[in-house]
């Protein structure tokens, strides 16, 4: 299958696929992708599994995280008779997560790792321009809009976690060197979140920043002058007439949905899911299952609750999750985040957890975390936060591994 590095750049690009720009070919190289990266997934799990040197901080959760999956299946047999088959097909995206294998068999250095970084939020962001200009003509799948939303077109192409993955990289670089060009690819990185048109992953992003400056400074006089420096960019930002039109937009969004009380959506959904799809206590710890659109429990869901009053678990973040997936599922999800997150990592590599932080509280009301796409990527800040975890042993060679890093 090549190279350890052609894999490891073959199954990221699948765990995308490509961006969405198979779409332009035909969705059937959809599941090609799946095909090509799953088995090259497989190969190296199997490599990893009769290794010697598999010492390492996330092999553990993610097996939990798989074993709990296989689990909700059964439950979801047993619950709403949809074939194991079925739902694991479902679920196979999951599955990206297993690059970790991938990348701990290739043992490429962080210096190359965080080049696939930049380069994948610099295609993301070329690939989305360019749809965004060329709307309503396709090169991408865009789901079901029509339309501005507040301004922006809402596109959720595939790949997007690399947006803010690389924002709070060029992020921790600046604050480390100083570099100011940093700090340019950081805004850009921001204003490339801004156009995606969700202002909660906007606001916690924002707040995460913050917390990256605490974290990589740890010294309250040092951190006063970018605190000051972020407040008035930002206000700089807010008077731009077509951001403050859609700050206050978004505002007002907000408020007519706290009015709505018991009628807004997304209260709607909880209680589609958690009483007319969720059985009962069990049902709950191991999970509903995926609904698989041709099976009978996938046409309830999609007839009753998607398609007649846009009911998508998606809606209610982690909560829905819980429900689909199950607790045992959401509890080996949050063992991954809160390790990542809670790491003593070095200050070169602060934003590595900071990039979990955001991922997890954009998660309370969205799927960002565990959102088709963003598994591959999880996996390469996983496998970066183990080698920087290490990072004495990797400067020129791997003692760890016991075998040099390839650049």
């Amino acid at each position: 299958m090549g190279s350890r590095k052609n894999q490891v750049l073959i199954s990221i690009l699948c765990s995308v696929h490509i961006f969405g720009l198979y779409y332009s070919i035909g969705d059937f190289v959809y599941f090609i992708l799946d095909g090509i990266g799953l088995l090259i997934i497989f190969k190296n799990y199997l490599e990893f599994t009769y290794s010697k040197n598999q010492n390492d901080s996330f092999k553990g959760p993610i097996y939990l995280l798989f074993i709990c999956l296989i689990v909700n299946s059964i439950s979801c047999l047993i619950y709403h008779d949809q074939d194991i088959v079925a739902t694991l097909v479902a679920m196979r995206y999951f599955l990206y997560l297993g690059i970790y294998f991938v990348l701990s068999n290739a043992k490429l250095s962080k210096f190359y790792l965080e080049k696939i970084i930049v380069y994948g939020a610099t295609i993301y962001l070329i690939v989305f321009l360019i749809q965004v200009v060329i709307f309503p003509l396709k090169i991408v799948p865009t789901g079901r809009i029509d339309g501005l939303d507040r301004g922006l077109l809402r596109f959720r192409i595939e790949g997007a976690g690399f947006l803010m993955l690389a924002g709070f990289l060029f992020l921790n670089r600046f604050i480390l060197y100083k570099h100011k060009l940093q700090l340019i690819k950081y805004f850009i990185c921001l204003a490339g979140l801004f156009m995606l048109g969700f202002r909660t992953l906007l606001i916690v992003a924002i707040l995460c920043s913050v917390v990256l400056i605490f974290r990589t400074l740890n010294k309250p006089l040092k951190i006063v002058p970018y605190l000051i420096f972020i407040s008035v960019a930002l206000y700089f930002i807010y008077n731009v007439p077509f951001v403050n039109d859609f700050i206050n937009n978004s505002s007002e969004e907000t408020s007519n949905q706290l009015e709505a009380g018991n009628d807004y959506i997304r209260f709607q959904t909880f209680d589609f899911y958690f009483n007319k799809v969720n059985v009962d206590e069990l049902s709950l710890i191991f999970g509903n299952g995926f609904p698989q659109e041709d099976s009978g429990y996938g046409k309830m869901v999609t007839s009753q609750g998607v398609e007649s009053n846009g009911y998508i678990f998606a809606d209610i973040g982690l909560i829905g999750f819980a429900i689909i997936y199950g607790i045992l599922s959401l509890v080996a999800l949050l063992w991954i985040s809160f390790k990542a997150i809670f790491y003593k990592l070095p200050k070169d590599s602060i934003y590595l957890s900071i990039y979990f932080l955001y991922l997890l509280l954009s998660s309370i009301t969205t799927v960002e975390i565990y959102r088709i796409g963003i598994f591959g990527i999880e996996a390469l800040a996983l496998y970066l936060i183990n080698v920087s975890k290490y990072s004495n042993l990797f400067i020129h060679e791997s003692k760890y591994f016991n075998v040099p890093l390839r650049q």
